[in-house]
């Protein structure tokens, strides 16, 4: 008997943040692409301009638009901003 997990994989995680973080930025449109590659949100940090211009085709306005979300938040994970501890 076979049971189904409402957990995701590994695999499917990574994917999903991928998807949620192209959602936020606008550009869903890419998510197909992007995993057919295989890249998911870690490998995305990685890829430079040339990466989606030259072996993506990905068009001047949505690479840009890609390069400031990533540097946006390589920036935010590197100085995250310190959360105030709340008493009720």
């Amino acid at each position: 008997m076979s049971y189904i997990s409402d957990e995701l994989s590994d695999d499917e995680s990574d994917y999903t943040s991928l998807h949620m973080f192209l959602a936020a930025h606008g550009l869903m449109d890419w998510a197909g692409k992007l995993t057919k590659e295989r890249i998911d949100l870690d490998a995305l940090m990685l890829l430079s301009e040339a990466d989606l211009s030259d072996s993506l085709s990905m068009p001047l306005g949505p690479r840009k638009k890609l390069m400031k979300a990533v540097a946006d938040r390589r920036r935010d994970m590197e100085d995250p901003d310190e959360l105030p501890d709340a008493h009720f």
